[in-house]
């Protein structure tokens, strides 16, 4: 599967980034406003998230949380708890709902939505050189005052770059 990436990967940071888990998790409420199903696809040393997103019921993306863990030695350390209270207002996570999930003002009509982000080049863009090596648990969760909207929990594992890759 080619995505199109004509860029070399070896042009990116200092570090090589992988994902060792990607899956789907259950959200803090009780009711679920979407159907979710996803997929991570590696494409040579590129890494693409797929997501199927069926809307119950129209939805406003009320909430994004996330939750980053140190992993090592089989004991997890929480590093950090990030919220977003309105990600509509987010300067980068607003173009992306809108985009992906034709949202006007946060809100998500009723249907079926394909999703597909880049991985690698999100990461690499968002971290650049700010990193730690090592591996780390993250939990997303998105809700409506209503119900979740989606919850994935994915390891990321930075590692130093010995050699250009081939």
């Amino acid at each position: 599967m080619n995505f199109g990436i004509t860029e070399n990967f070896n042009s990116y940071g200092p570090y090589r980034l992988w994902w060792s888990r990607y899956e789907p998790c259950r959200g803090p409420k009780s009711t679920n406003l979407t159907i979710l199903s996803t997929n991570l696809i590696k494409d040579g040393d590129f890494y693409y998230s797929w997501v199927n997103f069926t809307f119950l019921t129209q939805a406003r993306i009320d909430e994004i949380k996330i939750t980053v863990y140190a992993l090592k030695n089989n004991r997890s350390n929480l590093l950090m708890r990030y919220k977003l209270d309105d990600p509509c207002q987010h300067f980068a996570i607003a173009s992306i709902i809108e985009k992906q999930l034709n949202a006007k003002n946060c809100v998500v009509k009723k249907g079926n939505y394909s999703c597909y982000a880049n991985f690698t080049e999100i990461s690499y863009a968002f971290f650049g050189n700010s990193f730690f090596y090592g591996e780390y648990m993250q939990k997303i969760t998105t809700l409506s005052k209503k119900g979740n909207i989606a919850c994935i929990v994915l390891n990321s594992i930075f590692e130093k770059k010995t050699k250009p890759m081939t």
